[in-house]
């Protein structure tokens, strides 16, 4: 995800603009149907692989892209489509009710990514959408202190716990346990 958004998404942008400067047509336009285009070609090829081959499904870089773009598509939106509060009141708790869903019955692990993970990615960007333009009840929710903590430690601990449970596999000789 680190190198999508660090070097294809600046690669990205800059052959979007240079294609649309080529044409001669809307730069904004461009970006968004060049990143509809990618992410639903990620998507397809992650439903082709998750079956036959999950390990490609969910290791190469092209194939869980249509999880990042869904973020992409919605900073190009969000930036044009201004909503009122009222729906983006309902965004957010639809957004809320579909990423508490996946928390209570989670998806199934086998040939992941696949179209099941367009429901807590579509949950993330429905209440990211319902957070811009002012206060609604979901950024009341995920205002509580202890939710901000855990967004302000999340990512340090994605960044450490593979190689914490790696170097632990290595001196136990086996699997560390929960």
């Amino acid at each position: 995800v680190e190198e999508q958004f660090y070097l294809a998404l600046p690669l990205g942008v800059l052959l979007a603009y240079g294609l649309a400067r080529l044409l001669r047509v809307h730069v904004g336009r461009t970006l968004l149907f060049v990143t509809l285009g990618l992410g639903i070609a990620s998507l397809w090829g992650a439903m082709t692989l998750a079956g036959p081959s999950p390990e490609a499904a969910y290791y190469l870089p092209l194939t869980p892209a249509f999880e990042f773009l869904i973020g992409v598509l919605l900073a190009l939106v969000v930036a044009k489509v201004k909503l009122p509060t009222l729906a983006r009141a309902l965004m957010g708790l639809v957004g809320g009710a579909l990423c508490a869903w996946v928390l209570i019955d989670p998806m199934p692990t086998e040939g992941y990514p696949n179209y099941w993970a367009l429901i807590p990615c579509a949950g993330a960007a429905l209440m990211i959408w319902a957070g811009t333009g002012g206060k609604t009840m979901i950024t009341h929710f995920l205002a509580f202190p202890l939710f901000v903590w855990l967004g302000l430690v999340s990512y340090g601990w994605y960044l450490w716990h593979w190689p914490l449970l790696v170097m632990g596999e290595s001196l136990n000789l086996s699997t560390p346990p929960l």
